[in-house]
């Protein structure tokens, strides 16, 4: 039990590292006004460690609403939360100073991405790439695979890249790398961790309608095996580029 304990709280310092390495780079450009495409934890995160104006913008209207369900009254006076697509901001050029794309990319269809960036940076002077890389264990190819699958069977996606594809993409679209970091995990995520993590996944996947068999593989096969092997994140790519 005392071992269990241990490596929960090892992958939480964990996460709590790799979170404050991205934030650091944040820190580090000082943005007065930040615009985080995607809610989600990471919206969280950002308005609890800057107090500073933050517009957090997704496409999906109810994921809008359970987010400010979610959030306390102290916690919106300095956020803004708009119902908007990437690819049409509703916000004036160079209005922002910083604009975050937090796991966010590999979500959207790759012939979008080139299209993506350029209206983020039309908007920003700033902007803070962060994706998942495609390297990692066997397991995590397996667990990427089922994700890719069942997304795709829904006409959604899940397509990673490597940090060749985000720096060519960045400069495609004619902003300057400030800094980049391949943050790498430590810890192995905890087996009562991912498990809950699987359930949590496995309700919105119900939810979004993907087909039964990818479930049966991510809480049978996945999870099974993740149990006895362990089970790592991969890296992590963070780009902070200027578009000025």
């Amino acid at each position: 039990m005392r071992k269990d304990h241990t490596a929960i709280s090892d992958y939480f310092d964990d996460l709590k590292r790799v979170e404050g390495e991205i934030l650091l780079m944040i820190a580090e450009i000082n943005p007065r006004t930040i615009v985080d495409i995607g809610i989600g934890e990471s919206t969280r995160n950002f308005v609890s460690e800057f107090m500073r104006y933050f517009v957090g913008i997704d496409i999906d209207y109810n994921k809008v609403v359970k987010f400010i369900n979610s959030l306390g009254a102290l916690e919106l006076h300095n956020l803004e939360l708009v119902c908007a697509d990437v690819l049409h901001l509703p916000l004036r050029s160079k209005s922002i100073d910083l604009a975050v794309l937090h796991f966010v990319l590999h979500e959207i269809d790759p012939k979008r991405h080139f299209r993506v960036l350029t209206e983020v940076k039309r908007t920003a002077k700033y902007v803070l790439i962060v994706e998942p890389l495609p390297n990692g264990t066997k397991l995590y190819q397996k667990f990427w695979s089922i994700w890719r699958k069942a997304m795709s069977a829904i006409g959604r996606f899940e397509e990673y890249r490597s940090v060749e594809y985000w720096l060519q993409l960045i400069n495609q679209a004619g902003m300057h790398i400030i800094e980049k970091k391949v943050i790498s995990w430590k810890s192995s995520v905890p087996y009562d961790v991912l498990k809950s993590l699987v359930r949590s996944w496995i309700r919105e996947w119900m939810e979004l309608g993907v087909p039964k068999e990818f479930v049966i593989q991510l809480e049978g096969e996945f999870l099974e095996e993740a149990r006895t092997k362990g089970f790592r994140w991969s890296d992590v790519l963070a780009v902070m580029a200027s578009s000025q």
